[in-house]
């Protein structure tokens, strides 16, 4: 079964080899990976899928833009998954994760939402006590 990982995955390997052009033309790859990235985010969020298809996007050039609808939707999907304590899980109300606090705040990044977390220190505060 394939996974936004192993898109992501596909996708790296071509940018480590320097191939990117090929895939930045397939645009049934370009589809799949937005796919997976609408998949990730339906009803809740599952957040390393969501970064996983984010990251292949943005590096196929792609990712959804800043301020559009599709980048509205992903950071508040995002956005769900975040903890009192600043941190966040895999999906709404998970346990908090180093790994996937990552995962979303490379999310954000990624379509240029990083601004809009909330609290920001509460995360760095999380994050440096680990």
């Amino acid at each position: 079964e394939s996974s936004a990982l192993h898109t992501l995955a596909a996708v790296q390997v071509s940018a480590l080899l320097d191939s990117l052009s090929g895939f930045r033309s397939d645009l049934r790859l370009v589809e799949y990976a937005r796919a997976q990235l609408c998949a990730a985010i339906a009803e809740g969020c599952d957040a390393r899928q969501a970064c996983c298809a984010t990251l292949a996007l943005a590096l196929l050039g792609c990712a959804p833009a800043r301020g559009s609808e599709e980048a509205r939707s992903v950071r508040d999907a995002i956005l769900l998954c975040r903890n009192w304590d600043g941190a966040f899980g895999g999906v709404p109300l998970a346990e908090s994760h180093a790994g996937t606090t990552f995962c979303c705040l490379a999310t954000l990044s990624a379509i240029g939402e990083l601004g809009a977390l909330p609290r920001p220190g509460e995360t760095a505060r999380w994050l440096a006590e680990r």
